[in-house]
């Protein structure tokens, strides 16, 4: 994804924050573009703008070598309550 497409609804933060409750972005294991943003680089992105990713989907693989070539990002709030815990099961206490 490159960085001029999504800047432009990531600049009003107070809108993204009151208003958007999920965003779903293809992130792409090497850089197709100059501007493209690696999974990584995006997911830094978005935790500036508030959010985090909560899942993936639709890994795509590099048929000449099975390099992870892209997949769709899910990311939320960085507020919502799927962060607030660290532990990979909800039994018990925390």
């Amino acid at each position: 994804m490159r960085i001029s497409i999504i800047t432009p609804c990531c600049n009003a933060e107070t809108f993204l924050a009151e208003t958007i409750r999920s965003v779903v972005v293809e992130g792409y294991n090497h850089r197709i573009e100059n501007e493209s943003l690696l999974v990584h680089e995006m997911c830094g992105y978005m935790g500036g703008k508030g959010f985090r990713c909560i899942d993936l989907c639709d890994p795509v693989h590099r048929p000449k070598d099975g390099a992870l070539w892209q997949s769709d990002l899910f990311f939320l709030p960085a507020a919502r309550e799927e962060f607030t815990s660290n532990r990979y099961s909800w039994a018990g206490p925390e």
